[in-house]
């Protein structure tokens, strides 16, 4: 979003007793949260619209960049991919994708949920459309791979999100 994540350390580092920092910032307590999204808060507001925009910007930037045919590198040449439970190493496979890309796995779990709230923005709704267009079934691939195929229902939420803005021409989501 513009800012380098060196800069963003040591105030995150200030903040450990509301915040988690792993390998994604989490508030530990929901009503902090609350807070900051309240209109009651003049003290910091927060433009949520804004938040969002730019939060699914940023989640379909590391999909569209971090995401490729065969993620974890387990097939082999002329053969066809082994089902996820023949692979005995996938758990470590999974371990050294999420180090390379420490983004990726929450931008696979959450990209519908920040679609979905960001799609009429007309930036999000072009990312969403080459990302549909070129990365999708990368997607669905490393779902299978984390065990979490069951977020497919993303893409329906997604289609309903367009639908109700009108956009089904501009972002076809089947």
């Amino acid at each position: 979003m513009g800012t380098n994540p060196g800069d963003l350390e040591p105030m995150i580092m200030s903040m450990r007793s509301i915040l988690r920092a792993e390998h994604v910032v989490e508030f530990l307590h929901p009503t902090f949260q609350e807070y900051l999204l309240s209109p009651h808060n003049v003290d910091m507001p927060f433009e949520s619209i804004a938040m969002h925009s730019d939060v699914t910007i940023s989640v379909l930037k590391v999909l569209q960049e971090d995401l490729k045919e065969d993620i974890c590198g387990i097939s082999l040449p002329n053969e066809p991919y082994p089902k996820n439970a023949d692979v005995m190493d996938l758990d470590k496979r999974l371990e050294r994708l999420w180090t390379s890309c420490p983004a990726l796995p929450y931008a696979a779990k959450y990209w519908g949920y920040h679609v979905s709230t960001a799609v009429t923005e007309k930036q999000v709704a072009q990312m969403l459309r080459r990302f549909l267009e070129s990365r999708i079934f990368y997607l669905v691939e490393l779902l299978s791979l984390m065990g979490r195929l069951h977020l497919i229902r993303n893409f329906e939420e997604i289609r309903r999100s367009c639908e109700y803005q009108g956009l089904g021409d501009e972002v076809e989501v089947s």
